[in-house]
């Protein structure tokens, strides 16, 4: 059963070496990306171990663009290959922490495995701490799984999933928290175990902006809800303003008619939205519509039957379309994300 480490390294010091040789002691194989560290680090790559693997950008494209050169080569040229493990190139994975998380995937070969680190320690970096708070408890309310770490970099899974994640937008740090997302939302099994915490000169080698780069990742969560609001706010305005010009037609058929053609313009705003900036599924367009238009008849029926109970109930309109839309919101976000826009697994 053979397993690789995959090692992304933008302009890294003298602990890449010594990580690769530990690597090839226990009979790992390995792939380093340079991704663009410029001629000054050519002396730190020209001493890796000849049995490593060097690939290389010609300038830096971001640790997610690193990790998906290294899975496409995998996928083309190493092909009797069992699991692969990503880690970092600053230090930070010790080589026990490494093959723990071989062992962990061997364990559970269906599962996106992590390394851990515990943040309760007052010696760990405040960026640290901060950008890991900030993060894991965002994704713990937009996709109800809860991650203690969701910015490690010490991660396995099977060699099955390469066709997965390549599918991931992102190109630098919020890669990592989109193959979250897209393990949590597609059903796949998260499991961690703790590593030790290891910070080489406070961390200083690290590349991760707390700010910069938790904005990023904070972007690509609130997506979904930016795209559901916008089209909310269409869908309410355009059913105010119908109601309000079909009042002659009477009380009922003035609801179905504004609801229907309100729907009909918000959702098809809302597919477009989603396919294009949301989800990272590979589902063809004309599946997912398919998919998508039955959602939208259900909601619609839903909706206006919603609607009308609580007009019935003498609360105003307009009230009862905010209240009927906010509970099928949180209805289509999971149908959406877990049916309609699902990654779609290659044979």
């Amino acid at each position: 059963m053979k397993f690789v480490c995959v090692i992304p390294a933008y302009k890294p010091d003298f602990e890449l070496i010594s990580l690769a040789k530990k690597l090839i002691e226990r009979d790992l194989l390995c792939v380093v990306v340079n991704d663009g560290s410029g001629k000054e680090y050519d002396s730190i790559f020209s001493q890796l171990p000849a049995q490593v693997i060097l690939l290389a950008h010609a300038e830096n494209k971001g640790k997610g663009q690193a990790i998906r050169t290294a899975l496409a080569y995998i996928s083309e040229s190493l092909t009797d290959v069992f699991g692969i493990i990503t880690a970092d190139a600053d230090g930070q994975h010790s080589i026990e922490a490494i093959l723990e998380a071989k062992e962990q995937l061997i364990k559970y070969p269906n599962a996106l495995i992590l390394g851990s680190r515990r943040f309760d320690n007052k010696t760990v970096p405040l960026r640290s701490r901060l950008g890991n708070f900030i993060t894991r408890n965002i994704f713990a309310l937009a996709n109800r799984k809860y991650v203690y770490d969701t910015q490690t970099g010490l991660r396995a899974f099977s060699t099955s999933r390469i066709n997965d994640f390549l599918q991931i937008k992102g190109n630098r740090y919020e890669f990592e928290m989109n193959m979250l997302i897209q393990a949590a939302r597609n059903g796949m099994d998260i499991r961690e175990f703790y590593i030790q915490t290891i910070y080489l000169d406070h961390n200083r080698s690290s590349h991760f902006n707390p700010f910069k780069d938790s904005i990023k990742i904070i972007t690509c969560i609130a997506k979904y809800s930016l795209s559901s609001f916008l089209c909310f706010l269409l869908d309410i305005g355009l059913f105010s303003l119908l109601a309000h010009y079909t009042i002659a037609l009477g009380q009922t058929q003035s609801i179905i008619i504004s609801e229907v053609i309100a729907r009909c313009i918000s959702s098809t705003l809302n597919f477009f939205l989603n396919k294009t900036f949301v989800f990272s599924g590979n589902e063809s367009t004309g599946k997912a519509f398919i998919k998508y238009a039955i959602l939208v008849i259900f909601t619609l029926c839903a909706d206006a039957l919603l609607v009308l109970l609580m007009v019935e109930l003498n609360i105003n309109k307009t009230l009862a379309k905010i209240i009927a839309g906010t509970i099928l919101f949180c209805v289509n976000y999971l149908v959406q994300s877990r049916v309609v826009f699902k990654t779609r697994k290659e044979e």
